[in-house]
């Protein structure tokens, strides 16, 4: 069971006109919009379903312990927990070399391949939904049915708000690739995850970050050393006031409902 992140985006148009910015913020929520969801993250990136082996190593078939190229399966042997997983009889074989989109290649685990055939098995294979699901929408699960709630335009921000939980982090990725797919777009997020104890906001035009503070429950002092929600990315020093404002975001009743 995943920690829950709370998320509320805010989408917004630049137009001068409020009757167009409402026209165009409905338009693209019908283009992101499917049968199971408001706010469909397969509808602005869709997975690897199509080709008919990208498609079985995304689903995990014909299983996550078996390996890509052949027909091989890694089965336990042996008892909990001095068992161990082999292949074909033999253990099997551990590849430190990098594997863009591979998480346990990520976190600089070795990744795991058949002793005979040497293909990645299925789990650690970039396709698989659980790896192909973080690097593409910065989350391992899309959202569906009563977990969106979608706001009616609001004529004064002239915006809508779409509020809904994600496993672990925030979809950061998915709004990424949002604001690229519609550059007129604005696209602002709040996050909450509170088992953690992390909040953030973030905004996106265009497919570049715009602005971004990320704050985590109990940090002090004049400056604080900002934790990157991606490894790649370089810590930062953010100000007291930026961090003063996070405290009140981390305060505020009327976000996501944590705060009083």
């Amino acid at each position: 069971m995943p920690n829950w992140c709370g998320n509320t985006i805010t989408l917004k148009v630049e137009s001068d006109r409020a009757e167009s910015a409402e026209e165009r913020l409905k338009q693209i929520l019908s283009e992101i919009k499917s049968d199971h969801s408001d706010f469909d993250f397969a509808k602005i990136v869709p997975p690897p379903i199509g080709d008919p082996q990208d498609e079985q190593i995304y689903m995990g078939k014909p299983s996550q312990h078996s390996y890509v190229g052949c027909e091989c399966k890694a089965e336990y042997v042996g008892e909990a927990p001095n068992g161990e997983w082999l292949v074909n009889g033999k253990p099997p074989l551990k590849d430190n070399a990098k594997l863009d989109g591979s998480f346990a290649s990520e976190i600089g685990a070795p990744v795991e391949r058949c002793p005979d055939h040497l293909g990645v098995k299925v789990s650690e294979h970039p396709l698989f939904w659980w790896n192909w699901n973080i690097a593409n929408w910065g989350t391992k699960w899309s959202v569906s049915g009563d977990d969106v709630s979608v706001s009616g335009y609001n004529p004064y921000d002239r915006a809508i708000y779409i509020s809904f939980d994600t496993a672990w982090s925030p979809p950061m990725r998915i709004l990424e690739q949002l604001s690229a797919k519609y550059p007129d777009l604005i696209v602002h997020i709040k996050y909450a995850e509170m088992g953690m104890g992390f909040i953030g906001e973030a905004t996106f035009v265009g497919g570049e970050i715009t602005n971004e503070g990320f704050w985590e429950a109990g940090a002090e002092g004049e400056s604080v050393k900002v934790s990157s929600l991606w490894d790649e990315d370089e810590k930062v020093d953010v100000n007291k006031e930026y961090y003063d404002n996070g405290i009140r975001l981390w305060g505020d009743p009327d976000f996501m409902g944590i705060g009083g």
